[in-house]
């Protein structure tokens, strides 16, 4: 890892040239598995950057004075479709995707209600990357850009306050609303428990404490984080979590071909 400032501001049209040659030695890395005619960033021309720039939020990071690395988004709907996130070799590991990434959510706040990115398959040294971040698998999108696999993330930006309401009507429609994406959420959770019986070679696999714990420890952080009263959020979180374990005792039991007893 190299030693030095980054500093990130917005692009300019005279930026263009750098944007593109670091974007080209950025994606380099993928010709091999793929050619460089399945690589949209690698036959971009300077032009169609400059609209980018006259049309989009494109970002550009120096390290020290040196141009290091770009990013491109711009807001569709309320949603911030990320685009071109590239760090120049010669400067990886320095932080400067992650510092890119921070900026744009920066950058975007109170504008939109989610930040949104597509990546191929094959980059698998990206997923990790975005993951830490904090996104999350909405989509898989077979035969993409360039005839092969990519995934859709998806990342909800940061919570901003309710916000004030004129009538009681009104704060129970948005209480309604909130309900409906609550439920959804927590049966889509439901399915993936029971798919994790696949996987438990014994009840007491299941029932798991030590994931359980830290379940627990990581849904007291979030709570935290977003103003919400950690004791009251673990309250909710062990009562669902004892209903998917008994769910998924009953599932694994139904795999095994035994059957599970409430205190299998």
């Amino acid at each position: 890892m190299l030693n030095c400032t980054i500093t990130i501001r917005k692009a300019e049209p005279a930026d263009a040239g750098s944007i593109l040659a670091i974007q080209k030695r950025a994606f380099q890395r993928y010709v091999g598995p793929l050619t460089p005619a399945q690589i949209p960033p690698l036959h971009e021309t300077e032009e169609a950057v400059r609209m980018d720039i006259e049309t989009k939020t494109v970002l550009v990071a120096f390290a020290d004075r040196s141009p290091a690395g770009s990013i491109r988004c711009a807001i569709k709907g309320g949603v911030c479709m990320i685009e071109r996130l590239s760090v120049d070799p010669a400067f990886q590991r320095n932080g400067i995707g992650k510092a890119l990434m921070n900026a744009v959510e920066e950058e975007v706040s109170g504008r939109a209600h989610k930040l949104h990115l597509e990546t191929g398959l094959l980059a698998d040294n990206l997923l990790p990357f975005y993951t830490r971040l904090g996104y999350v698998t909405e989509a898989l999108l077979p035969q993409h850009y360039g005839g092969f696999d990519w995934i859709a993330l998806a990342k909800q930006t940061g919570t901003t306050p309710a916000p004030e309401l004129e009538t009681l009507s009104a704060v129970r429609a948005h209480i309604d609303a909130v309900d409906r994406v609550v439920v959804r959420m927590l049966a889509r959770r439901l399915r993936y428990v029971q798919q994790a019986a696949r996987f438990k070679r014994s009840s007491g696999d299941v029932r798991g404490s030590a994931r359980v714990e830290e379940v627990i420890g990581r849904i007291r952080n979030e709570a935290q984080t977003n103003g919400f009263d950690p004791d009251m959020a673990e309250r909710i979180y062990r009562t669902m979590i004892e209903y998917g374990i008994q769910t998924e005792l009953n599932e694994h039991a139904s795999i095994s071909g035994t059957r599970a007893g409430h205190h299998a």
